[in-house]
């Protein structure tokens, strides 16, 4: 005799030599939203359904425009729901635990976030190239970054002013200054958008033109959206640098300029330039969409160093 549907079940039939065989099926269901949106739902996602041998299951499924989703699946197996969206979200939990012996229908929710983009910022006397090898480094899949929740970018290229000593303007037409590479830096981000949050790493000169557009948010590319949630500086003159007259000719005077400085004893503090006096002064009151605490002056802009022995034409 045919068996009547449980609550919330399902059936399937199949005919065999005179006989009715039954199986029951249960669902596995839930909802993808977005974070940081009131549970916005999240349609078009793909959602993976495997067995313990890895066999898929409702092939393909995607949320629908209320960012649902339902599989139903043979009573007695093993089945992990895994949401993908490349190149857009990350999600919480990445996967679901396994649904052991399932026996019941069931629910999996997940919360998307978008990629944190991690834009590499080189130095002076440098193209993007520069830090190309640490793009590499971010991109290996043993020992770089989660390629599920970051995209790394080192396409910057301030290579008009930076590698150039003698420097005229950006390709933006702005007289080549470390202000004209925050302000490259946000015509880049604008042309080569981040799904979300941005992460900043600058190598010398590259840390100052990252807290240069932090500063100033020129043409409001820190937004509710693309928000800053972090700033990583290598090795860049926050305090200055100890200028020579040799560095004028080897490099983009103005840049050099604005990034002179003196922090050695017997001086009491340092000694700045006029713009990183001017940015360091800013950078303590400058704060976008509730990210106060790591704007103020950091301790990285304080911390002093032995001089390293000079090396002329070293990129700064």
């Amino acid at each position: 005799m045919l068996q009547r549907p449980g609550p919330g079940n399902q059936t399937s039939a199949t005919a065999r030599k005179g006989t009715v065989l039954v199986q029951t099926v249960y669902k596995i269901s839930g909802q993808v939203t977005l974070a940081r949106t009131n549970n916005q739902p999240l349609a078009g996602v793909s959602i993976g359904v495997t067995d313990s041998n890895g066999t898929q299951y409702c092939y393909p499924l995607k949320t629908d425009s209320n960012g649902q989703y339902s599989c139903a699946l043979a009573a007695g197996g093993t089945y992990t729901v895994t949401p993908s969206a490349p190149f857009t979200y990350w999600f919480t939990p990445k996967k679901s635990n396994p649904f052991a012996n399932l026996g019941a229908n069931q629910t999996q929710n997940f919360t998307g976030t978008y990629l944190l983009t991690v834009y590499l910022l080189h130095g002076i006397g440098q193209d993007h190239n520069g830090v190309a090898a640490l793009g590499l480094n971010l991109l290996d899949p043993t020992m770089g970054l989660d390629a599920t929740r970051f995209i790394v970018n080192s396409n910057f290229d301030f290579r008009e002013c930076a590698a150039n000593p003698s420097c005229t303007n950006s390709q933006y037409g702005d007289a080549c200054s470390v202000g004209a590479g925050g302000k490259s830096l946000a015509h880049y981000i604008q042309q080569n958008p981040p799904p979300g949050d941005m992460i900043f790493v600058g190598y010398s000169m590259g840390g100052l033109i990252a807290r240069d557009l932090i500063t100033n948010n020129y043409f409001n590319v820190i937004n509710a959206q693309h928000r800053v949630a972090g700033l990583i500086t290598l090795g860049t003159p926050h305090l200055g640098y100890p200028w020579s007259s040799v560095d004028d000719s080897a490099f983009c005077p103005q840049l050099v300029d604005d990034m002179q400085g003196s922090w050695l004893p017997p001086q009491p503090s340092p000694v700045l330039s006029t713009y990183l006096s001017s940015l360091t002064n800013q950078w303590q009151s400058a704060a976008y969409f509730g990210a106060t605490g790591w704007l103020r002056p950091a301790k990285a802009a304080t911390i002093q160093c032995a001089r390293p022995p000079r090396r002329l034409n070293a990129a700064a």
